[in-house]
């Protein structure tokens, strides 16, 4: 088994060198609007990332040397038909950085690592934020309340239109959406400038639906601290190897980001582990054999980072699953000797629920994603960390008598329609 280990995690080093040189850059057709106003075409790296609003890294054409520029350096860069970014000065961070432009209008609307901010003639920039305080009542108690503070600020922005717009500012929510749709309000309600909105033919949703298939390996381990469970703390259960076919569902919103998405899949599986031990205590000799039996429905939802978007894209997802066990029965059977030289007493301690019902856990993995006639392939090294598989009774918990977990290396393959 130390080999299959050994190979998984091997696919898990080639994944993430993959990911490590992917990461590095991304260059797409793109421009760079120099501090004197003139224009560069070439190509800008499109990494999504907190380096898209320090560093600007541009090369005239594939085979040319590349050129870092600073918000100090130049006015903005962008992709035509896609992101735009716009130097400005931030007083709070006494900086200049890069900002997304969402809206060029009477008020222009920027993204900063999810802070957004207007800016209007006269007016300068400013943040939109909500304010949180906090204060002790009569009693003592703490409370925390928010102040909507951006609400004020859009008022004052928008003062000029204010009676058809004060009612819609205080529904507004701090979301890209949301925010582009009321400054679109605002500027059917004073005209004066053409609105620009960027990537505006990108949708505000999409979904991939896919299938999958994998081979698993999990081990099992358990603790114990009473003396009942003393055939699990003697336990060395084997590992179970066995295969699985799900349905995969890939959601994002192409127009707040191309590369994070939602992961959401469903799969079957079934296992079993053995275990046979012996062990003595109080001047008795004890003898076990063990089968657990499991089959499940896992669902497992995560947050996914895509790297690049040329045809062979690293990525990485890390979140939670939830195996709802369909199967989960102990067979036990128990050898008791009280002297050597007698038959040992048999006790069967069949436990049909001692498998716990629904099992949660936490998830990571990394894989790659390839374009193939139409849709996308996608193969992964995942590991999977399960906690307390078995029931756990209310007497038990509260004492922490038994514990137990699982642990899961996974190679997947999927295709995405």
């Amino acid at each position: 088994m130390k080999r299959i280990y050994t190979f998984l995690l091997a696919c898990l080093c080639v994944i993430g060198a993959a990911l490590s040189a992917r990461a590095q850059s991304d260059f797409k057709p793109g421009f760079v609007v120099l501090a004197s106003g003139d224009t560069l075409t070439g190509l800008v790296d499109y990494r999504a990332n907190v380096l898209s609003s320090k560093v600007c890294r541009f090369k005239s054409k594939e085979s040319a040397s590349v050129v870092l520029y600073s918000p100090n350096d130049i006015s903005s860069y962008g992709f035509p038909e896609d992101r735009y970014y716009a130097s400005k000065y931030v007083k709070a961070d006494s900086s200049r950085v890069f900002m997304e432009e969402l809206v060029r209008s009477k008020i222009n609307l920027y993204n900063l690592k999810g802070r957004f901010y207007v800016e209007k003639e006269g007016l300068g920039l400013e943040e939109l934020e909500t304010e949180f305080r906090e204060y002790y009542n009569d009693a003592g108690v703490l409370h925390r309340t928010s102040a909507n503070k951006h609400t004020a600020t859009l008022n004052k922005y928008m003062d000029d239109c204010i009676l058809v717009m004060v009612e819609k500012t205080e529904r507004v929510a701090l979301a890209q959406s949301s925010l582009i749709r009321l400054i679109k309000d605002y500027n059917e309600c004073s005209p004066g400038v053409p609105v620009v909105v960027f990537k505006e033919d990108q949708p505000w949703f999409a979904a991939e639906f896919g299938v999958g298939v994998g081979v698993t390996h999990t081990s099992l381990s358990f603790s114990a601290k009473d003396e009942r469970y003393l055939h699990l703390e003697h336990s060395d259960f084997t590992t179970s190897t066995y295969p699985t076919v799900g349905l995969l569902l890939n959601l994002r919103s192409p127009r707040v980001s191309k590369f994070t998405s939602v992961q959401l899949e469903g799969h079957y599986f079934r296992a079993s582990h053995e275990d046979r031990n012996a062990y003595e205590w109080a001047y008795m000799e004890f003898e076990n054999e063990m089968e657990l039996r499991m089959s499940a429905v896992k669902l497992s939802t995560a947050v996914r980072h895509e790297f690049g978007s040329k045809k062979l894209q690293p990525y990485v997802n890390a979140g939670m699953f939830f195996n709802f066990f369909q199967d989960r029965d102990l067979k036990h059977n128990q050898y008791v000797r009280r002297t050597v030289w007698r038959e040992p007493e048999v006790r069967v301690k069949d436990d049909p629920e001692f498998i716990t019902k629904n099992q949660k856990g936490f998830m990571i993995g990394a894989g790659l994603l390839y374009g193939l006639a139409g849709g996308k392939v996608a193969a992964e090294a995942r590991y999977e960390h399960g906690l307390d598989v078995h029931h756990d009774r209310q007497v038990d918990q509260l004492n922490a008598r038994l514990s137990s977990n699982t642990s899961n290396i996974s190679l997947l393959v999927g295709y995405y329609f």
